[in-house]
């Protein structure tokens, strides 16, 4: 039986359009305008037609080469076309799709990945049988389908919180990525990590109405918090957001979160993901919404030589 296989798209013909309108608001076209790190990649079925599609970027770890989701996105975007027939065959098919991915990534030069897979894809076996290490991960989906308002799931302390948030006069209104940015300087150095300023950049210059937005907890005329929203098709992803330390005003990024799972839930969007939770002190936070704790997979692969260098890092993935 013929293999699928997977290899950058080509941009003379309509490739670009069928990622673009079977995968989702994280393959536009627009998003394509950076450096030539982002890899757009098709999938082709057994007869050589268009199947599916997914997103790696070329990044360095520690300085070395690597393989991995695009920054700022929840995962690699993995998706095919809908799969017809019975459990085997399906379950066969997408065996198949997995088996394609491992042959791929055995052909690059970058011999460190880690890549994370969308929560429906579980059956990593042929990245397995790769010596890849699979490891769990965890992000809260909320269901905005159920009856009644969103705000009946929240944590009733942080329903109280929003409240008050919203009687001392916080009010949200949309922003751009430097408001972002401004805000989530803020947080990062409090927390020590890096701000991807310029993949934020980037995102932020083909976001519109239709796909995605930033906004911003405004009090006193002041914005105390922003975040970064995007919509696929019927979820609405958070991004990344910040809360401005100096003007210790307390509760606006919760409140973002409440006004914006409102507004997601009256525009007819099915759930809400907060797009990973592996933080001890963020898990708390996320799970007060209400979401369902949802296990995605993270596959990774590097050197043995680099692996005790990885984990002495904090790298455990590896």
């Amino acid at each position: 039986m013929a293999e699928m296989t997977i290899r950058q798209y080509n941009p003379d013909n309509d490739e670009l359009d069928f990622l673009q309108s079977n995968g989702g608001v994280f393959f536009q076209k627009s998003l394509a305008r950076n450096d030539g790190k982002l890899m757009r990649l098709v999938l082709l079925d057994e007869d050589d037609r268009l199947f599916g599609g997914l997103l790696l970027e070329k990044l360095t770890l520690k300085g070395v080469p690597c393989l991995a989701a695009p920054e700022l996105h929840p995962h690699c975007s993995l998706f095919t076309l809908p799969m017809e027939g019975g459990t085997y065959s399906v379950q066969s098919r997408r065996k198949r799709v997995m088996r394609a991915l491992a042959t791929f990534l055995k052909s690059r030069s970058e011999r460190i990945h880690s890549i994370p897979f969308p929560f429906s894809w579980i059956d990593l076996q042929p990245l397995i049988w790769e010596n890849y290490k699979c490891t769990v991960r965890y992000t809260f989906r909320l269901d905005l389908s159920a009856e009644g308002e969103a705000s009946s799931q929240f944590n009733p302390k942080l329903r109280n919180s929003i409240k008050k948030a919203k009687n001392d006069g916080m009010t949200m209104r949309e922003g751009d990525m430097e408001d972002l940015i401004y805000c989530a300087r803020h947080t990062a150095e409090a927390q020590g990590y890096e701000l991807p300023e310029e993949r934020m950049r980037m995102m932020g210059s083909v976001l519109h109405p239709l796909n995605g937005k930033v906004q911003l907890a405004v009090k006193d005329g002041e914005p105390v918090a922003a975040a970064l929203f995007v919509y696929d098709r019927e979820t609405v992803y958070y991004l990344i957001g910040g809360t401005r330390r100096d003007l210790k005003v307390r509760g606006g990024l919760d409140f973002l979160l409440g006004e914006m799972i409102a507004d997601s839930k009256a525009n007819g969007m099915k759930t809400f993901d907060f797009e990973g939770t592996m933080l001890e002190s963020v898990e708390p936070v996320f799970r007060s919404f209400g979401g369902v704790m949802t296990p995605y997979y993270l596959a990774s692969k590097a050197p043995k030589l680099l692996v005790p260098l990885f984990r002495l890092r904090g790298r455990n993935e590896f």
